[in-house]
């Protein structure tokens, strides 16, 4: 599952967004600390930090004008480096909208340059790190900087290499476990809405089964807390019969929380439980006279 996207817009200058995982955080290159070098031409955007580590990523704009082809443009960069000799392979940049044919020229050494283009704009970007944590950390900023994807782009006119003609913008590959998690909520709210009817017939348990059906975990039970809830605030029914809905939504509540692992979580949970219950005790209308709370 892709980790959460961060947009980053500079005015006059293209905007993109970017998987952060944990760890890593956008920053100002004037705040971010020592830097390499900025690449010959190129205008520095952003600086993507490890603030756990001396590793770093920066985005910086270079423009098309001049370069006959991208490889051409990211072997000068790597020689700036001293990285002349390193490998330049294809990859594609991006993710759910649209994706980006580019290069990365990855080395040994601490260093690992990558660039695509874009409507006329070189998006080149360097991931560097101390050598002792170069092995540990390159795949994590590597996979940070595949995942840059422009917000509004337009058509590439650098080709990769001489002789080839510009690549196409790629369609999005929408994130796999992005798809399944949609899938399971709107199969999840078209159960809560026969849940509903079934709970106004009063026929609990097959509310309930069919709500699990779909989804036994903490979104399920949250869904059965919410739709008792609902029927509880709609006010209708006797005495009895609403204090079965008050006891089986408070009972579907608690039971979407985790369990404790500590006894700060154990204290915690106990407040959330007394409040949750008070919150229900006041859609009742009076302390519920049957059944466990």
């Amino acid at each position: 599952m892709g980790y959460p996207r961060i947009s980053f817009v500079k005015d006059g200058q293209p905007g993109f967004t970017v998987e952060l995982p944990p760890g890593l955080v956008i920053a100002d290159p004037a705040d971010a600390g020592p830097l390499p070098p900025v690449f010959t031409g190129a205008d520095r955007l952003v600086a993507i930090v490890s603030p756990n580590g001396p590793a770093v990523i920066t985005v910086s704009l270079v423009a098309a004008d001049g370069h006959e082809s991208l490889y051409g443009f990211i072997q000068r960069c790597a020689a700036e480096r001293g990285l002349a000799d390193a490998p330049v392979v294809r990859q594609q940049f991006g993710g759910e909208n649209h994706r980006h044919l580019g290069l990365v020229c990855e080395s040994k050494s601490g260093s690992t340059v990558a660039a695509f283009e874009d409507n006329g704009a070189i998006i080149v970007m360097e991931a560097v790190a101390d050598l002792d944590i170069w092995a540990e950390y390159q795949p994590f900023l590597l996979r940070a900087m595949l995942s840059i994807e422009l917000l509004a782009p337009g058509d590439p006119i650098l080709p990769l290499t001489l002789g080839e003609s510009a690549p196409a913008l790629a369609p999005g590959l929408p994130d796999a476990d992005a798809v399944e998690a949609q899938r399971r909520e709107l199969a999840l709210n078209k159960a809560a809405s026969e849940a509903a009817r079934l709970i106004s017939m009063q026929r609990f348990a097959d509310a309930e089964a069919l709500i699990l059906a779909v989804d036994q975990g903490s979104s399920g039970c949250v869904e059965l807390g919410r739709l008792y809830e609902q029927k509880l605030r709609d006010g209708d029914g006797d005495d009895a019969s609403r204090e079965t809905l008050f006891h089986r939504a408070l009972a579907w509540k608690l039971r979407a929380w985790p369990d404790p692992h500590t006894q700060i979580e154990a204290e915690h949970f106990s407040r959330g439980a007394a409040e949750e219950r008070a919150r229900l005790i006041a859609l009742l209308g009076h302390e519920p006279r049957s059944g466990d709370s």
